[in-house]
């Protein structure tokens, strides 16, 4: 008889803590209500799905647990730089939040996120344009480019994307610049070996004035005491033109034939080939 009153004596204790401690649906989900005014979203979720897990079909309960794991989820995508990740995800809720506390803070994040996808996306036009400007071989508007991307937001996908293509613009704009370098040495190599060389000596410049050694009869010039030169060139007064002055009259007559377009002057700069 002491036994079985000892029994129900500690199931009564059991029933009066139970009572004591046991927590309506309804109750749980208004303890979750005031930490969502306070602004508390985590501390409100853990009373959310208390509520859930009761089994009562608690819409509000399950609506308000969707909505504040959302957008906890999006403002960590947000604050990682993956605003695309964090606008689809409050984007595929399926309850409206727009009638619960959360809706200012969450309006307040997509207009963040919004703001962050407008800039994104013109950056990523300006690292096209970039790309663009390196495969045309514009590389002095690639710098200019890439100089005006550096000093935009990136994220790290676009940080990483601009360095890759600040090395490309580097190495090819070294390459552009040395390939130029060597082409200008080669046509000035291919100039000079393209002037015709002579035993005779050569003068760019007017010569002083001398007395005239005029040709025979037979188009050659005759001896004289005084040195006479004659000026193959295009002009008397285009002296880079000039292939070489020649104490001979026939060697100066048989350049200016090798060289359409060249004539030969005496010493006062008169034609006297061809006449």
């Amino acid at each position: 008889m002491k036994r079985i009153f000892c029994l129900l004596i500690a199931l009564f204790s059991a029933l009066s803590l139970y009572s004591c401690s046991y927590i309506s649906p309804k109750a749980t989900v208004e303890r979750g209500d005031a930490l969502m005014q306070k602004k508390d979203y985590e501390g409100a979720l853990v009373y959310y799905k208390e509520a859930v897990k009761d089994g009562d079909g608690n819409t509000k309960a399950k609506a308000l647990c969707d909505i504040i794991n959302a957008y906890i989820s999006a403002q960590t995508l947000y604050n990682n730089g993956d605003y695309e990740g964090a606008l689809e995800k409050i984007d595929s809720l399926k309850y409206d939040y727009g009638s619960y506390a959360i809706k200012s803070d969450m309006e307040d994040l997509v207009t963040k996120i919004s703001s962050k996808l407008s800039v994104q996306r013109k950056t990523d036009k300006k690292l096209k344009q970039l790309e663009d400007f390196i495969n045309a071989g514009d590389y002095e508007a690639a710098k200019e480019t890439a100089a005006i991307i550096e000093e935009l937001d990136l994220t790290v996908s676009q940080a990483k994307e601009l360095d890759i293509l600040t090395d490309e613009l580097s190495i090819k704009s070294k390459a552009a610049e040395k390939k130029e370098n060597t082409s200008v040495q080669s046509s000035q190599s291919d100039k000079a070996q393209q002037r015709p060389q002579s035993n005779e000596v050569q003068q760019n410049s007017q010569p002083d004035k001398v007395q005239p050694s005029s040709p025979n009869k037979n188009g050659s010039s005759a001896a004289t005491s005084t040195s006479v030169l004659y000026h193959v060139r295009k002009s008397a007064g285009d002296s880079s033109s000039q292939i070489g002055a020649f104490a001979s009259y026939d060697n100066a007559v048989k350049a200016a034939k090798e060289n359409p377009g060249y004539y030969v002057y005496d010493e006062n700069w008169n034609v006297v080939y061809p006449k």
